[in-house]
């Protein structure tokens, strides 16, 4: 039976939809994307597929090895940690710690680099001036040191963590996205909007901004590692999330002393959060490149 013209119009629709579908994945990576796929469900269903409850102590289970060791067993694959808590639980859990304070805190961080961005690209002259010089301040200090001394002076807590690395973070995006504000301000759209009289916060929502979120993406997703890794350092110094609650960096203190005697303690976590921050990284590098003007033509 023959193609009617509507199916062949149809057919020839689909064609380069689905050509541009599968070159815009074309070397994504897809094992980083996994990675963090699994990150991501452990962290919004992490209560419901825990087989134990990572909070609940048993001393007559503590420092059991994994399942593949001599004495494990596979109700435990990954070990017990000294109080006799599954870590295969607390690590399912502690991913939900790690993915909250990370989208937060860019989300925080992101919010308020961008529009500090905006108005300095955009005004330019005195704002520009001032908040130019308050984002070298913030660049200059020493992060982690700073993110301690709130974190000792406020005392360990989730929200205040959040509040402490999402303050502390905006700078590098306000830092990046003024000077692409800058570009996009010098283009002849924006001169014509603002001639014809176009209202300034019109102009920077409905024109600049869908011009630098590519960047914001990017910078969104290196972030989120680089908050990873604080809260987990905050965490190992116990300013972090308070015990019992699971965290990876919590894991990571609790384990270091059993280092040559249980090494899956401080391990596990370990190798948690490097893949995280590993995946992250990729991820961003690689949308780096894929949004990025100058390599669409390659």
């Amino acid at each position: 039976m023959a193609a009617s013209p509507t199916t062949i119009g149809i057919e020839g629709l689909r064609s380069p939809a689905k050509r541009r579908y599968w070159a815009a994945l074309r070397g994504a990576p897809l094992i980083p994307i996994a990675i963090l796929s699994v990150v991501v469900f452990c962290g919004i269903f992490g209560n419901f597929i825990a087989p134990h409850d990572p909070e609940a102590p048993d001393p007559l289970l503590r420092l059991q090895p994994p399942a593949w060791e001599a004495d494990g067993d596979w109700t435990y694959p990954l070990g017990t940690d000294p109080v006799g808590r599954d870590m295969l639980s607390r690590l399912i859990v502690g991913s939900q710690v790690s993915l909250l304070i990370g989208v937060t805190v860019v989300l925080i961080a992101g919010t308020i680099g961008t529009v500090l961005a905006l108005l300095s690209g955009y005004f330019r002259g005195f704002a520009d001036a001032v908040i130019s010089r308050i984002t070298d301040a913030f660049i200059s200090m020493p992060f982690l040191v700073i993110a301690v001394a709130f974190a000792g002076i406020v005392g360990p807590s989730l929200n205040h963590l959040i509040l402490i690395l999402g303050l502390l973070s905006w700078a590098g995006y306000a830092r990046i996205l003024r000077g692409e504000v800058l570009r996009v301000c010098q283009q002849d759209f924006i001169l014509l909007a603002q001639i014809t009289g176009v209202p300034a916060w019109r102009i920077m929502l409905r024109h600049v901004f869908p011009n630098i979120a590519n960047t914001l993406i990017v910078l969104a997703t290196l972030q989120l590692g680089i908050t990873i890794i604080a809260s987990a350092s905050l965490d190992f110094l116990g300013l972090g999330i308070p015990p019992p609650r699971p965290a990876w960096g919590g894991m990571l203190a609790e384990g270091r002393i059993y280092m040559r005697t249980a090494w899956w303690v401080v391990t596990v976590p370990g190798v948690a959060i490097a893949l995280t921050v590993m995946s992250t990284n990729l991820l961003g590098d690689w949308l780096r490149v894929k949004l990025d003007p100058k390599n669409r033509g390659m």
